[in-house]
């Protein structure tokens, strides 16, 4: 389509990776950043691989220096105005990321379905990964949850169904094979719907979990509480708040933990509403209108792709997240609809993790999306916070009894009477806490344009590397592009 101009609006430029940012910049100005596979080979590949903790010096700086020359290659097209334009305007934000234990029957089923997977003669790497986040996740959150979406899936599939996925959640987390040493094509096929590839018929993914659950001795299990810890904290921060006169919205990217929590606000007397992919648009809006006008209402559960985006709970200031999607644009749009205009108090996020679960290292790949976004988008520097190798190490069992790392001063500093309360009272159960008040794990951010201090010659050198690598496009004859500036002929 031939226009004389076009303009991209958006909040989130890069949500997953940098051929998001490719294609936007494509679509203004077609063909300005040359063939999509020149751009991937010369900005993507080094800058992504330089994002990891454990990068050598040499990947570090060469991601640096083209996440720099791309930086300026555009700059001329790009207005971006940060959430600093309007933070005045803004209540306080903190975020709390707790890294949660795994009771041991958590532990338990969880390194079973581990040691299954690995015997049951899944080779395709990247179809383990995504088919496996929503059954351990659902350990993760209660194991009574994870025999609920075996049963349903039985159940809604038949017994001899030779191709699944436990699959009771508002993703879809189905993907072809991949080389397991290939983390960029895994992630990106993370971001699509496809089709799973497959799997023995003796060895489906809905016999191996029934397996295990049958092997675990937990047939007569009570879905007691004292079975999560995660839950216990879910629990006890939607009733201190209640208590402080705060209202709160709990996200799930599960379907089940949605149904699990429900089940469980009812049985301590706390009012709820509820809004997933099940509840028809026609009465979504009433169901926030109402939340927002009166004080029937003490928790809303949310699914983030239903009501994470466009919503306003202005009236809620605690927000849980209880699990996350690949793609970590749903958790920070899921904040957004608590901290936004109109927010009167100081916003509290609580993003709970079972530590050293797929649970935890699908956070940690949110965190390192963010801070590639960060660094390109906003121009911050930002800590390289997460090593390849966990991210490869998808199938890691976690150690059955873990260290607590949070420190008795920081118990004691805390200021937010509702993370205290849950430090006191769930000591054993929180590993590791981490607060600050930007949207993810403990980072700093410092405000500089350059990521490091670069010399001018190897600034000049990376730029003629990417002319001879990157065809520029005739743009019309009014403007011209030299290196990241725009010029009047």
């Amino acid at each position: 389509m031939k226009t004389t101009f076009r303009i991209a609006l958006t909040g989130t430029p890069m949500q997953n990776n940098l051929e998001e940012y490719y294609h936007m910049i494509n679509f203004v100005i077609p063909d300005f950043l040359g063939p999509k596979s020149g751009f991937l080979n010369f900005y993507r590949t080094p800058i992504e691989v330089g994002s990891y903790a454990n990068a050598s010096p040499a990947e570090k700086r060469a991601a640096s220096v083209r996440m720099k020359a791309l930086q300026e290659d555009v700059a001329p097209f790009i207005q971006r105005f940060e959430q600093n334009e309007i933070k005045s305007s803004l209540p306080d934000k903190t975020d709390s990321v707790l890294s949660l234990r795994l009771t041991s029957v958590q532990h338990r089923l969880y390194v079973d379905v581990l040691e299954r997977i690995k015997t049951s003669g899944f080779s395709n790497f990247g179809g383990m990964v995504l088919a496996m986040v929503h059954p351990l996740s659902h350990i993760c959150a209660h194991p009574i949850i994870f025999y609920d979406g075996i049963i349903k899936s039985q159940k809604r599939r038949g017994v001899n169904a030779t191709s699944s996925t436990v699959n009771d959640d508002e993703t879809r987390s189905d993907i072809p094979g991949e080389d397991p040493s290939n983390l960029q094509g895994l992630d990106d096929v993370m971001q699509g719907n496809t089709v799973m590839a497959e799997v023995p018929p003796e060895a489906t993914l809905n016999d191996v979990l029934m397996g295990v659950w049958g092997a675990s001795g937990l047939s007569e299990l009570v879905p007691s509480l004292e079975q999560s810890w995660k839950m216990r904290i879910v629990l006890n921060i939607v009733q201190v708040a209640k208590k402080l006169g705060d209202k709160t919205l709990v996200f799930s990217n599960h379907i089940p933990v949605i149904d699990y929590l429900v089940r469980l606000f009812e049985q301590n007397d706390i009012r709820l509403s509820c809004l997933d992919g099940r509840v028809s648009t026609k009465k979504r809006q009433a169901l926030v209108d109402a939340f927002n006008s009166g004080n029937d209402v003490d928790v809303f559960l949310i699914t983030p792709k239903t009501g994470g985006l466009g919503l306003n709970f202005q009236e809620a200031n605690r927000v849980i997240l209880c699990d996350y999607d690949w793609n970590p644009t749903y958790g920070e749009q899921a904040v957004a609809r608590a901290y936004r205009f109109g927010q009167k108090k100081h916003v509290h996020v609580y993003r709970l993790t079972s530590g050293e679960t797929i649970e935890w290292r699908v956070f940690d790949n949110n965190v390192r999306k963010i801070g590639i976004a960060l660094r390109l988008v906003d121009k911050k520097r930002v800590e390289h916070n997460v090593n390849e190798d966990d991210l490869k190490a998808y199938f890691r069992a976690p150690p059955e009894n873990p260290i607590s790392k949070v420190p008795d001063h920081f118990r004691m500093s805390v200021k937010d009477e509702v993370l205290a309360d849950a430090l006191e009272r769930f000591e054993h159960g929180i590993l590791d806490v981490h607060c600050a008040d930007v949207t993810a794990k403990l980072k700093r951010l410092q405000e500089e344009g350059l990521l490091y201090k670069m010399e001018l010659q190897p600034r000049r050198r990376i730029w003629d590397q990417a002319a001879r690598v990157q065809p520029r496009c005739k743009l019309q004859p009014k403007c011209t592009v030299q290196r990241g500036f725009s010029m009047k002929a």
